[in-house]
């Protein structure tokens, strides 16, 4: 709040700034200079309420595109705010975002996030394409930037998707890694509210996590996806039937076969009965469940239902 305000009262001239805003930092520094004085850290967390004063002149200078973009940022995790997607959304509504500059010429993205990194309103990190936003200045912004949430919102989502499509397979190229994080701190908050896209986000994220064997990341991730699920279409649903099968898959990859083959059984059972049995879906619960057979040397068990599987690819 203090290193927002000195930005402020440093690039504007007090006499040519609003005088209300002008008063509102004076007077919320004043009062947090004796907040810290007297009642330490809990007296500066009395005081959250009015740190707008401190952010209210900043944002009343931002313009639409710089505004927008901030507000697309707040429904971000706030340390992986990343900056592609946030263009992609702002360049629909604001297409001098969305286009590169010609050679020689300035780029209004690339001056829009220098401007609000130099007004402290985003970080930077060690990954140049993702910036953090403190958690403060996102409930602020909800107040501050009223936009269409909701709006803003869905079309992360969809945007989220598409690139989750994209990492299931171009997670194997090490320039493309950079999106795992962000994608599973979004999915993450999607969980958190419940959002109906939350498990699909979770499930995608959760491959290449399991592949690069961050396994603890992805167990999490499914547990909670299986868990929303269970709770929004019931535990018999087709839809459950996709976690289960991903959380078992994660459970096999750390050697963890008890816990992994009711999993297999029960997503087995559930496509079995909502499907029919020769889905080709069906033969891929097959394959799975005779994989872990397999491995625990229960080789009598895997041989009919590899055959099974077998059967139903050669009809479908």
């Amino acid at each position: 709040a203090v290193e927002t305000a000195a930005v402020y009262l440093g690039q504007c001239d007090p006499r040519a700034a609003e005088p209300q805003y002008a008063a509102d930092v004076r007077n919320y520094l004043n009062k947090l200079h004796e907040d810290l004085k007297t009642g330490g850290s809990e007296g500066v967390m009395s005081q959250l309420r009015e740190i707008t004063a401190t952010l209210r002149p900043t944002l009343a200078r931002l313009d639409a595109p710089a505004r927008t973009v901030l507000q697309i940022a707040s429904l971000l995790p706030s340390d992986s705010v990343a900056l592609p997607w946030v263009r992609a959304i702002a360049g629909q509504s604001h297409p001098e975002l969305a286009a590169d500059a010609a050679t020689g010429e300035s780029d209004p993205w690339t001056q829009l996030i220098r401007g609000l990194i130099g007004m402290r309103l985003f970080q930077p990190t060690a990954e140049p394409r993702v910036v953090a936003i403190h958690r403060i200045l996102q409930r602020v912004l909800e107040s501050e930037l009223p936009e269409d949430r909701d709006a803003l919102l869905s079309g992360l989502t969809v945007h989220a998707e598409t690139r989750c499509d994209f990492l299931v397979q171009g997670w194997l190229h090490s320039s493309n890694r950079w999106e795992i994080e962000p994608l599973r701190s979004f999915a993450e908050e999607l969980l958190t509210l419940n959002h109906h896209r939350a498990s699909y986000v979770a499930v995608c994220v959760s491959v290449p996590l399991r592949e690069l064997a961050r396994y603890a990341e992805a167990e999490l991730l499914l547990r909670r996806a299986l868990a929303m699920d269970e709770t929004s279409f019931g535990p018999d649903h087709p839809d459950v039937a996709v976690p289960l099968n991903n959380l078992a898959v994660v459970l096999m990859s750390m050697n963890r076969t008890a816990e992994a083959e009711p999993l297999y059984r029960r997503a087995l059972r559930i496509v079995e009965e909502h499907l029919g049995p020769k889905h080709p879906e069906v033969a891929t619960r097959l394959n799975n469940l005779a994989e872990l057979f397999r491995t625990t040397n229960r080789l009598a068990e895997a041989e009919p239902l590899y055959r099974r599987a077998l059967a139903i690819d050669e009809q479908n």
